[in-house]
């Protein structure tokens, strides 16, 4: 068996397998449950987030991965809280070439390489959002200014490999970059993601409550340049550097920027709709972050209040700052899962 294995079957495990295969690569996807049902009876079903074009792929459905399969790539797209399971089924797939872990992992890459081998490893991240409501996913492609695909290799060197992975992903209509220090990238990552998730739970939930509290914006920020800050102190390059606009725009400029790209349906289909599906995910991301940070020992006053406020929304208390009562979870149109 060669070719490419998608492993989740998720929002954009679901989104990367449809692009790869209508590109013309040998590709399956690795699915369980009710969504090997779904597939295996409607394929995969995409339909952009923004204009609302459908798409029909039929990609090739298995259920399961065996000791003696063989693929030249799997690429792993599942939650940071399905690692551990996922680790348990990879390490029995020591003829498979090369793992490609397109996860948030912001306690860095030694962890993964322990569980599958270092070897077999290569990093990345990718650069797609959205949302699954029945069996259709709800999709966006991000640009290569805000997120792009990105790769790189554990040591950071330009290997084979990691151009080939490239190749395909371009092909496959992905914006890629490349990246020399991916656990620095996953951790910057995390640094301004978590507190974004936790900004929205404070907010009830929503990306437009949101946008109408000003002082909460604020805070989100500050709590983003304090995790920034930790990470500059213990070593981490910025990067990628195009995150140093929120560092040197004036604050008061980037809160209204803010408010007014929160109320649009990408940052909907971006931030809302994945906050909203994934709050194990991002309580964990929290939790790592907060570990990779203590070292530092920089104070995180804006971190901490966001911290509680989301946590407390989370919890179903009516948390502080939060400018009318809410719930969390919007039962009318909840997003599944969004990995």
């Amino acid at each position: 068996m060669t070719g490419t294995l998608v492993f989740g079957a998720g929002v954009l495990g679901s989104l990367y397998a449809a692009r790869i295969h209508q590109a013309g690569y040998e590709v399956s996807v690795l699915a369980r449950g009710q969504r090997l049902t779904e597939l295996r009876e409607h394929g995969i079903l995409l339909r952009h987030a923004l204009h609302g074009r459908q798409t029909h792929v039929t990609v090739p459905v298995v259920d399961r991965l065996d000791a003696d399969d063989t693929y030249d790539l799997i690429v792993v797209l599942v939650r940071d809280d399905q690692l551990d399971s996922t680790f348990e089924t990879l390490a029995r797939t020591p003829t498979t070439s090369t793992l490609l872990f397109m996860v948030n992992n912001p306690a860095g890459s030694a962890r993964i390489a322990d569980a599958v081998g270092a070897e077999r490893l290569m990093l990345g991240f990718p650069g797609a959002a959205g949302y699954r409501t029945a069996e259709t996913v709800h999709y966006l492609v991000l640009p290569r200014w805000f997120q792009p695909t990105t790769l790189g290799e554990p040591d950071g060197r330009r290997t084979g490999r990691l151009t080939d992975a490239r190749a395909m992903f371009r092909y496959s209509g992905f914006p890629v970059s490349l990246c020399q220090d991916m656990d620095a990238w996953y951790k910057y990552h995390a640094a301004w993601v978590a507190p974004v998730a936790y900004a929205i739970y404070a907010a009830s939930g929503s990306n437009l409550d949101l946008a109408r509290q000003p002082e909460l914006i604020r805070l989100m920020l500050r709590a983003i340049n304090e995790g920034w800050d930790a990470l500059r102190v213990l070593g981490f390059p910025l990067t990628p550097r195009t995150l140093r606009l929120l560092q040197v725009l004036p604050e008061a400029g980037l809160v209204r920027l803010l408010a007014k790209v929160l109320t649009t349906r990408f940052a909907d289909a971006a931030a809302y709709r994945h906050a909203q599906a994934a709050p194990a995910e991002m309580t964990l991301l929290a939790r790592d972050l907060r570990a990779v940070i203590k070292p530092a020992g920089r104070a995180t006053p804006a971190w901490d209040a966001l911290q509680a406020a989301g946590d407390a929304a989370l919890l179903g208390a009516d948390p502080e700052p939060r400018s009318r009562s809410g719930t969390f979870a919007r039962t009318d149109d909840r997003p599944r899962e969004a990995t």
